[in-house]
């Protein structure tokens, strides 16, 4: 409540150990940071606006031992490898789309995100990460008449069973 200069937007843990911070509102970096003790790592990385001027998600890919950070004015879903701490991949959504955070499932990551193009309401989008594509839209305020959808800022990824019996649901 003190510190004017750091303002938190997103967590992500990489194991028990140790955590990632974006500091989205705050000088637009982000950071490691050990668990337990709680403490920062010493280190900030992302060079403040000129990574993104809202960086506001991080998530973890555990597949690929790197980090997605959501770089929300920009629409870009920019992965980066958190040994060297340097951009692997850039991955443009549609003008004017607003990215908050993405959750991933296998090869997809659901996209959240504040508004869509034209300032559109928020959509959600289904991506192949394989294909670099986005290969559904879903709009909640349109699609499905939910009224209070303006600005969506998380969106996750619920699967249930295996094989024939596994169910994949969005909450």
């Amino acid at each position: 409540a003190t510190n004017k200069t750091f303002a938190p937007t997103d967590v992500a843990f990489t194991d028990a150990r140790e955590l990632w911070v974006v500091d989205g509102y705050g000088q637009q970096r982000f950071m490691a940071a050990d668990v337990n003790p709680f403490r920062w790592q010493g280190e900030h990385f992302g060079s403040g606006k000129g990574f993104s001027s809202t960086l506001h998600g991080v998530t973890y890919d555990k597949s690929h031992d790197d980090l997605l950070f959501s770089a929300r004015p920009e629409g870009q879903l920019k992965r980066v490898d958190r040994t060297p701490r340097r951009a692997l991949d850039i991955m443009g959504l549609p003008a004017g789309t607003l990215l908050c955070d993405v959750d991933l499932w296998g090869n997809y990551a659901l996209a959240a995100c504040l508004d869509g193009p034209d300032k559109t309401p928020g959509p959600l989008y289904i991506i192949n990460l394989k294909k670099r594509a986005i290969v559904s839209t879903i709009k909640p305020k349109e699609d499905l008449g939910y009224d209070d959808a303006q600005h969506l800022h998380d969106a996750v990824w619920y699967v249930t069973g295996r094989g024939r019996a596994q169910e994949v649901y969005i909450l």
